[in-house]
């Protein structure tokens, strides 16, 4: 809630997470996602913001990030790999969310996390008329493709060099 989101700054705490524990259990519980705007503008920079919850693919990760969130927790995934695979397992979760997050940041055009805003994710009007994130998230490549397309410009994508990196949080 942006209320206790304040409050923390007011009595000096550095960071925050946001979630909704019992989300998956009150259907009619905001997903982290669709409050996380309003906490990031509240906190203005003041405080990180961990988002919990939700978190089950790269694009997932993508979106908080563009959103505002500092980093996602994935206990979850986690712990579901852990117990299906022990060690293995939790290197395959790993693996399976860094390269989906690789895929949907050059999707969207980002080299680095830094590049990701909130213009790139995509709301929708619920039926009770609030807007609600989507599933998607914009590509700025393909309004650059398009752009290409009608200068008669080649696509070119982007060369191994110039991979997006998800270990370069801060530059």
């Amino acid at each position: 809630r942006v209320d206790d989101a304040v409050k923390c700054i007011e009595h000096g705490v550095d960071g925050i997470v946001v979630s909704n524990h019992g989300g998956r259990n009150m259907d009619s519980a905001p997903s982290t996602l669709d409050v996380l705007p309003d906490i990031v503008k509240a906190v203005d920079g003041r405080m990180r913001i961990i988002v919990d919850s939700g978190v089950r693919r790269g694009s997932d990760i993508v979106k908080a990030v563009a959103l505002g969130a500092t980093a996602c927790m994935i206990g979850r995934a986690y712990f579901y790999a852990l117990a299906a695979g022990g060690e293995r397992g939790v290197d395959w979760v790993l693996d399976f969310l860094d390269a989906g997050t690789r895929q949907a940041m050059a999707l969207t055009g980002a080299q680095r996390l830094g590049d990701l805003g909130p213009e790139l994710v995509r709301w929708r009007c619920g039926r009770d008329g609030r807007e609600r994130l989507s599933r998607g998230v914009e590509g700025r490549r393909s309004a650059r493709h398009a752009q290409q397309q009608g200068s008669g410009q080649q696509h070119r994508p982007h060369s191994e060099d110039h991979r997006p990196r998800a270990d370069n949080v801060g530059e």
